[in-house]
């Protein structure tokens, strides 16, 4: 599958809840080609990138996404080492968990990766970047033009909706939610824009990720939120859909 996808690195592996997405630059066109491996486990990473990749695997930087947890987001005029003394604050770190850094606009984002799956990969890619998918999300949001003054971007996997939200363009929520139904999508958006004091008439809500029926769920939201849409289509990018990241 070609992708058209915007301010994106020549090549990169996204770690699915399931199985993993490998993404290279095109050699003949602008856009990135992406295989999915929907239901493969990390231990076959090595195989499957060295095909894919080639000798990148060994010589070139492949940045590694992934987005187990929420990332947690220090502003950076108050940010000190250690990293973890933020992260203790909303989890508990177990011995076989590292932290990571990164940064999405004016904040340090925080968050935990296995020691075991960050030993897997480096046994296979010689030289990791890695980023809070998070980060991408932000960029992709931030790129999006709207006559909204707001925007939220919702990734919605299984039972889990991770949402970023920007205020005026400005980043001001990275979270996640758990939902059943539709409903409760609807409950959790709702509530957000009650609490930033928003009509749904000002913010874009965008709709990506593994989703059951998505015509229908973004019938029933744009009942309620006249601006939601499908991420894919808005941004030109299906990279966002569950089988691409």
């Amino acid at each position: 599958m070609e992708l058209k996808l915007n301010n994106f690195p020549p090549y990169a592996i996204h770690l699915c809840s399931t199985g993993f997405t490998l993404i290279k630059k095109s050699q003949s066109s602008d856009n990135h080609i992406c295989e999915n491996y929907k239901s493969a486990s990390l231990s076959s990473l090595d195989r499957e990138c060295g095909i894919f990749f080639g000798e990148a695997t060994d010589n070139e930087e492949i940045h590694i996404l992934t987005n187990a947890t929420p990332p947690v987001l220090v502003p950076k005029e108050i940010f000190q080492k250690p990293a973890s003394q933020y992260l203790s604050l909303q989890y508990d770190l177990a011995d076989n968990e590292t932290i990571f850094e990164d940064t999405i606009a004016d904040y340090i984002a925080i968050y935990p990766f296995s020691i075991s799956k960050l030993t897997q990969i480096q046994r296979t890619i010689q030289h990791p970047v890695f980023h809070h998918t998070a980060a991408f999300l932000y960029t992709e949001l931030t790129s999006f033009q709207t006559e909204c003054q707001h925007k939220m971007l919702l990734w919605l996997d299984n039972d889990t909706a991770d949402f970023v939200f920007l205020y005026e363009n400005q980043l001001r929520l990275i979270n996640r939610f758990l939902f059943t139904t539709q409903d409760d999508i609807l409950y959790y958006v709702l509530n957000i824009l009650l609490q930033h004091r928003i009509h749904t008439k000002n913010c874009a809500v965008l709709l990506a990720g593994e989703i059951e029926n998505k015509e229908k769920t973004l019938g029933f939201l744009k009942k309620y939120l006249p601006h939601a849409q499908d991420a894919a289509s808005a941004l030109n990018s299906q990279i966002t859909n569950h089988g691409s990241l």
